[in-house]
């Protein structure tokens, strides 16, 4: 995974990250929230309870304390631009 900061404002800050083909962020929780637009490639937001399907243009959402991982499901990395919110 490749992570790039953006910006930080106060308590927010902006990232864009990568998942590699076939990939997956580590299964984890944080105490803040954070917002998600993907940009490019497939994947899915898995969740505790169900996963939701990700691709170019889908906005996602993640409460704080919620178990979650991004998954890339293809052949191109998944790229998306990510917002945490540390209110």
């Amino acid at each position: 995974m490749t992570v790039r900061h953006l910006k930080s404002v106060e308590d927010v800050e902006l990232k864009a990250l990568d998942v590699a083909p076939e990939g997956t962020t580590p299964y984890h929780r944080h105490p803040h929230a954070h917002e998600g637009i993907v940009i490019a490639g497939q994947g899915a937001l898995r969740l505790a309870d169900r996963r939701e399907p990700l691709e170019p243009g889908r906005v996602f959402s993640v409460r704080p304390g919620e178990q979650h991982a991004i998954e890339c499901r293809g052949p191109v990395a998944l790229r998306f631009v990510c917002m945490d919110c540390f209110v």
